[in-house]
């Protein structure tokens, strides 16, 4: 066999001349564009096609200039200047121009500019040496109690300013609807399109260090651009602050646990269905949100988790990357109209969601479908969960949807739809490319199914009248202590499970039964004891443990949950190994071997993961601490064979 071929950069095959006119050399276009602005300006020259021309000042003497002012914006003002030429264009013809806005105090005002800071163009001879000397008159205030009340007109409000101040980056292709702003008026005058800013965090300081904008005058390659900025500012040490560090992990309880159940049922139902995308939104209220005129809405989306394998086109990863870094505003996108309404949204074509800015330039390149369903969990109450679905065009989207939706329930038993009826109801389906302002178009699946009850809202209204919410005070269950959870109920007037509902909602994750003071007494005894067993090798006999579970003393009682079905099992005791556990339960669902995994409830209310002997004896014991009478197990799908609709 011959030599190994040899790589070639593609970007330098099929990136145009940097010269857009054969007739004027570089050197003069060079020497025209240096010519139009006031001061002198220091450049570097690029070595290759897809590396950009960078441009500075540094006036002795002026304000601005970081070398004779602060040190670290020095620092800062160095690092933006060698980001910007580490910038590299890989796949698009970029067209446009990036600039960095700094911070700078002027007596007892703080404002935004772009004076002796570097900036960054590909083509000399384009008209944005225009829209740059627009951008040096112009200053962004960032004074909070003054937004409203400027006088100067040259001091400006903005999305550098908004961004600098809510730390959250933009992605706009709609330059219309911000032409309140004269730089922005400025920027269509220069026929650009669309606009990014970046708000920068320095590690080093742990604050916003200043703002990177980047006009373009094509919306197509925005994402490219957005996830390359990014890439460039780690190069150098810096990064765009990350909006997923907003996510209220700590605020919401229970939380951590739920994301932990959604990722794994996440990566069921993408490689399952072979989609091209799948992730998660959650709202996120911004405390500290400056309002502009252009951007008043505090709550937003964040993206909780999801997956991506780059299977299908590349556009896919960069739409995934980008929604790692944006905030989303509700009501923009099918992610945003989900959260807003709570009901389920489908777009067979998502380039007709014309009115989210994220999505517009993901569609420039792919066409795909796209579908969002909003779920609850009951362990976290009222949070909000929209699952976005995305995928190409040439599937049968009635029954992937259906699919996916009855994989959710099977995988997130502790989920369910936002409006209240179980996942796999007849469900109604907002279909936004049929839909208008006066009428939404829809479709339902599922149709007929009823396997939930009527929420309260539905009923009627005599009906709603003799529902009562029962009131459970922590004091009253407390006097409870001591009894079995079966007794405390009956003597609380209420039923079994609302006392556990209660109970979990107040944090008492363990009933202090009858036997609770001895077993605390005795823990420390009975785990030395067990370690011992396990050190020396001893086989445990499901007779000896007998004692640590509250059952007949020949037989132990298992439920099993496995979609909407519960089966009871009653094992004699010499039988309870996982072995034994695992075919009986697969005889009575009728599954294959190895097609399930099977999870059980601990004291702490987590369901874990039962793959041995050894899970099985912590099984019982935990089931013994939850003073509960049966064990409760629950079956969930392994994925093997990839559904293709």
């Amino acid at each position: 066999m011959g030599d190994s071929p040899t790589m070639v950069n593609l970007s330098k095959i099929f990136r145009p001349r940097r010269n857009k006119f054969d007739e004027i050399s570089e050197d003069d276009q060079l020497c025209a564009f240096l010519a139009t602005f006031p001061t002198k300006l220091q450049y570097t020259k690029p070595e290759f096609y897809f590396i950009l021309w960078v441009f500075w000042s540094q006036q002795e003497g002026s304000q601005n200039n970081p070398s004779s002012s602060d040190p670290s914006q020095w620092v800062i003002h160095d690092k933006i200047k060698s980001s910007f030429y580490k910038f590299e264009l890989t796949l698009y013809d970029f067209d446009g121009i990036i600039q960095f806005w700094a911070p700078v105090n002027t007596g007892d005002r703080r404002f935004l500019t772009t004076s002796d800071q570097p900036f960054a163009i590909n083509y000399l001879n384009t008209g944005l040496d225009k829209f740059r000397l627009s951008s040096l008159k112009y200053r962004y205030s960032i004074d909070v109690n003054k937004l409203d009340v400027e006088d100067d007109p040259m001091i400006i409000t903005g999305a550098p300013a908004s961004a600098f101040l809510n730390q959250l980056p933009e992605l706009v292709l709609d330059l219309k609807a911000h032409h309140g702003c004269p730089l922005v008026r400025s920027a269509m005058e220069c026929d650009l399109l669309a606009y990014i800013v970046l708000p920068i965090c320095d590690p080093s300081q742990n604050c916003c260090v200043g703002v990177v904008e980047c006009f373009m005058k094509r919306c197509d390659c925005s994402l490219v651009i957005f996830n390359q900025l990014n890439q460039a500012l780690e190069k150098v040490g810096l990064r765009t602050f990350d909006v997923r560090e907003c996510l209220p992990h700590k605020s919401i309880q229970g939380l951590k646990h739920a994301k932990k159940d959604i990722e794994e049922a996440l990566k069921i139902v993408y490689e399952s269905h072979n989609l091209g995308l799948a992730q998660v939104w959650v709202p996120y209220e911004d405390e500290k949100h400056v309002g502009f005129s252009s951007q008043t809405n505090r709550t937003f989306a964040l993206k909780l988790t999801g997956l991506n394998n780059g299977c299908f086109d590349w556009s896919y990863n960069n739409y995934h990357n980008a929604c790692n870094m944006l905030a989303l505003r509700i009501g923009d996108g099918l992610a945003g109209k989900t959260l807003q309404n709570h009901e389920p949204h489908f777009c067979r074509d998502i380039s007709k969601l014309s009115n989210t800015d994220l999505l517009v330039s993901f569609t420039a390149n792919t066409k795909c479908s796209c579908f969002g369903i909003c779920l609850r969990s009951i362990d976290t109450s009222d949070f909000y969960y929209v699952f976005e679905f995305l995928w190409p065009r040439n599937r049968n989207y009635v029954i992937l949807i259906e699919s996916l939706v009855l994989t959710l329930k099977m995988c997130l038993p502790n989920f369910k739809l936002a409006s209240g009826p179980q996942l796999g109801d007849e469900l109604r389906i907002i279909d936004v490319e049929n839909s208008t302002r006066s009428k939404l178009g829809h479709f339902k699946i599922f149709k007929g199914n009823k396997l939930s009850r009527i929420p309260l809202e539905c009923m009627p209204n005599e009906a709603k009248f003799k529902t009562t919410v029962i009131e459970l005070p922590r004091k009253e269950i407390e006097q409870q202590f001591g009894t079995t959870m079966k007794k405390a109920a009956k003597s609380l007037k209420v039923s079994l499970s609302t006392l556990k509902r209660k109970c979990k909602v107040l944090g008492i994750y363990e009933w202090p039964g009858p036997k609770f003071v001895k077993r605390k007494v005795n823990d420390s005894r009975k785990d030395q004891r067990e370690m011992n067993e396990e050190d020396t090798g001893a086989i445990v006999d499901p007779l000896a443990i007998k004692g640590d579970v509250n059952f007949d003393e020949s037989s132990l009682s298992i439920k099993v949950e496995y979609a909407d079905d519960i089966i009871k099992l009653h094992l004699p005791l010499i039988l309870v190994t996982f072995i034994a556990l695992d075919k009986e339960i697969g005889n009575k669902l009728k599954l294959n071997r190895g097609s399930f995994k099977l999870k059980y409830l601990d004291e702490d209310g987590d369901w874990i993961l039962l793959g041995s002997e050894q899970d099985m004896k912590y099984c019982i014991r935990s089931s013994k601490k939850l003073d509960s009478i049966a064990i409760r197990l629950r079956v969930l799908p392994c994925v093997h064979n990839k559904y293709v609709a």
